[in-house]
This record gives structure tokens, C-alpha cells and sequence, in this order.
């Protein structure tokens, strides 16, 4: 028996050797940037096994076939009323900083957005008037109130914030509230989100995380967009989560949280509130004509 002791070894060696060599071969077959392939290659090469370990769990953008398959569908939805707004928009450049120019074709190139002239912008940078002001919007809120957040924490300012879209559903309002999984998973379990559920706010899971889920899609891919539309025509975007940083993490000594939002009034909340009907029919797997009758 013991003349054949080399031959688990030498299958571990070869499986290694195996792995090793198709790996590499699909990082190099990627054709992503060189500093990114020479990097990936490096942690195969020289770490057996942990190598391959690691590239499986962070080295692709894996989400699933389905979400793939989901996604894809939904695009051509998005592609038919990018094409339609480009029709529809036409920016007279004479009166518009010629420096913008590059950074219009670049953006109309890569998604196919047109830039979109004649907006009001205002620059938010307190917690508490980025709150008051999306209160307010929300208590004048006729038809639509869209919120896409990474993370909703409970407390202070934020639980203002579900009063009113309370108040909104009694008004007969649609309220969506898309929210990352993990970002927000205290959030799903508490009893401010069961209540919200209850009167009527629509709100989901954006990446569903979880053990299982984790051996076969990137758990650490997240969403990140901060995004609010109201009625279509007024919109917030920038840094600022759903969270009131008087009431955020003060027991782990980081202080309170800086962020800025943009509240924005005009053509362009059009594309913020596509945004967001992409994101929940990808996350509700749900049809265009599912989501204009609920």
C-alpha cells in the first residue's frame, strides 16, 4: 500500500496544475485592463487553490443567468424610450458651456442618454434640509412617490419621512421604496417596514443576499444609487441615504455622516424616474404593463 502514496498527491497536483491553467485562460480570454488581467493572474499562480478561490468569488461579475436573462428583456424596453428621447431632445449648444460637449457625446455613446437642457438644480448640504424638503415634496405628491436607497435606517428625520408617505398612500398615491439588501437588512425586519407594508408601500429587496445565494452570485456586487422622483418632476440624487446621521452608527464613534443630495426640477427627472422603473422591474420581475396596473 504504501508504494501508491503518490498517487492523491499527484491527482491534487495535477487538479491544481488544471485549475490553474483554465483560469488563467479565461482571465486573459476577459480581455479586461492589463493591470487588471496581470493582477488576477498573479493571485492564481501564486496561491493554490486560495487563488482560485478568491478570482471565483470576486473575479466576475456574476448576478445570475435569470437576472442576465431579466435584465436583457428590460433593456430593449429602456433602448425603445432612450431612442424616443433622443427624437425628442435638442440641445442648442450656442448657449451651453462648449466644454460639455465631449462629456455629452461620451455619456450618449456608452448608454445612449441624450443631455437634457433647461433644469433647476439645488445644491442640498444639510441632513436636516435635504429632510424637511423631501417631506414637503411628498406631502404635495399627486400621483408618485419613487425612493431608491442603499440604506434606510430607522430614526430621527427618516421615521418623519414614513409619516409621510403614509400620509401619501391615504391620499391615493403610489409609493415604491427599492432598497439594497444588504444595506438596508435591518430595515426589512423591523416593524416601521412592516408597517409601511401595511398601509399600502410597495417595498423590495434590490441583490436578495443570503448563504445560498453567495456560492453562486457576487453577494458584494451592490446597489449603491441614491434616487428619489416624486410625481415625475422633481427628483433628488447624490450621497445621502435614507438615514438621519444623528441616529446612524453613534455607538461605533464615527461621528455623524456628511453627504450632499441635488433636488432637481425639470427634463432630466424624466431619465431619474427610468432609472428607477428599470431597477424595479428587474428587482419585482414584473412586466412594464404589471407594474402600470398595480
Amino acid at each position: 500500500m504504501e508504494s501508491y502514496y503518490w498517487i492523491p498527491t499527484g491527482m491534487i497536483l495535477i487538479a491544481d496544475l488544471t485549475i490553474r491553467i483554465g483560469l488563467s485562460i479565461r482571465v486573459i480570454m476577459r480581455k479586461r485592463a492589463a493591470s487588471v488581467t496581470l493582477a488576477w493572474l498573479v493571485v492564481i499562480l501564486l496561491l493554490p487553490f486560495v487563488g482560485a478561490f478568491i478570482y471565483l468569488l470576486f473575479g466576475e461579475n456574476r448576478l445570475g443567468e435569470h437576472r442576465a436573462a431579466r435584465a436583457a428583456a428590460d433593456l430593449e424596453i429602456i433602448t425603445r424610450w432612450a431612442d424616443s428621447l433622443r427624437r425628442r431632445t435638442r440641445v442648442e449648444w450656442e448657449g451651453v458651456n462648449p466644454e460639455c460637449q465631449p462629456l455629452h457625446r461620451q455619456i450618449d455613446t456608452i448608454i445612449g442618454i441624450p443631455t437634457m437642457p433647461g433644469n433647476r438644480l439645488d445644491l442640498i448640504t444639510s441632513p436636516a434640509d435635504f429632510f424637511r424638503s423631501l417631506i414637503a415634496d411628498i406631502d404635495n405628491a399627486r400621483s408618485s412617490c419613487f425612493l431608491e436607497f442603499y440604506i434606510w435606517n430607522e430614526g430621527g428625520m427618516a421615521d418623519q419621512v414614513v409619516e409621510a408617505l403614509i400620509r401619501a398612500r391615504r391620499r391615493g398615491v403610489t409609493c415604491r421604496v427599492l432598497l439594497d439588501s444588504i444595506g438596508s437588512k435591518d430595515f426589512f425586519f423591523s416593524p416601521t417596514c412592516q408597517r409601511m407594508r401595511r398601509h399600502g408601500i410597495k417595498i423590495i429587496e434590490a441583490l436578495p443576499a443570503g448563504l445560498i445565494r453567495a456560492l453562486f452570485v457576487r453577494i458584494d456586487l451592490r446597489n449603491h444609487r441614491k434616487i428619489v422622483t416624486i410625481d415625475g418632476r422633481i427628483g433628488y440624487s447624490g450621497s445621502q441615504n435614507l438615514v438621519d446621521p444623528r441616529y446612524f452608527k453613534q455607538d461605533q464613534g464615527v461621528g455623524q455622516w456628511i453627504d450632499t443630495m441635488v433636488r432637481v426640477e425639470g427634463p432630466v427627472v424624466e431619465i431619474m424616474t427610468a432609472s428607477f422603473i428599470y431597477d424595479w422591474l428587474l428587482e419585482s420581475r414584473k412586466s412594464m404593463q404589471e407594474l402600470t396596473e398595480s
